[in-house]
């Protein structure tokens, strides 16, 4: 994409010329849901309107803001910027498709490095206080042979069912104090 940026605006110096264009594009999307039009009548409104009580971020833009010239730019600008934010609209979801795609090779390339590391000591003892907690055999995974990516998965399997024993109690008990009460009524 070629920049506008160049072609408009060059009668103010450098550092105004990029003020300005920053506080364009960014008063621009702030207000994307409107047309051209609407967008340039708000920015001109609000600049006259910051002037009027001496509050204005730009007070050299007063002298441009009658010259046709000025409005020319800003509306040239004005449609640069809602043209680059369609286009960064429609080029959304093929930025989503290629994140989820990246992280899924992150995950493949971490898994596949773990298959091939010794599990941590800190893996093995957690692994052996899970088992005897919930009176499983430890020598279900072989530990010296298995990978750090075979005991995490183990962890996460007796973690999974731990939670499901968890729930399995809980609705247990009440069961339990719904016949209670229903026996007291």
């Amino acid at each position: 994409m070629e920049s506008i940026k160049s072609k408009v605006f060059n009668y103010l110096t450098g550092s105004q010329k990029s003020e300005l264009c920053h506080y364009i594009s960014k008063f621009a999307k702030k207000h994307s849901g409107k047309s051209m039009e609407d967008i340039l009548n708000l920015l001109l409104e609000e600049e006259k309107y910051y002037i009027e009580i001496d509050s204005s971020r730009h007070p050299w833009i007063d002298e441009f803001l009658e010259y046709e010239v000025f409005h020319k730019d800003l509306v040239i600008y004005i449609k640069e910027i809602q043209r680059k934010l369609e286009y960064k609209e429609k080029q959304k979801p093929y930025l989503e498709k290629q994140k989820e795609y990246l992280k899924d090779q992150r995950k493949f390339l971490r898994e596949k490095k773990m298959s091939k590391q010794p599990p941590t000591p800190k893996q093995v003892a957690y692994y052996k206080a899970l088992c005897h907690k919930l009176e499983i055999d430890i020598k279900t995974i072989d530990l010296e042979n298995a990978s750090r990516l075979d005991l995490k998965n183990a962890l996460d399997a007796l973690l999974n069912e731990e939670g499901e024993f968890k729930k399995q109690n809980i609705l247990l008990k009440l069961q339990n104090i719904v016949k209670t009460k229903e026996e007291e009524f």
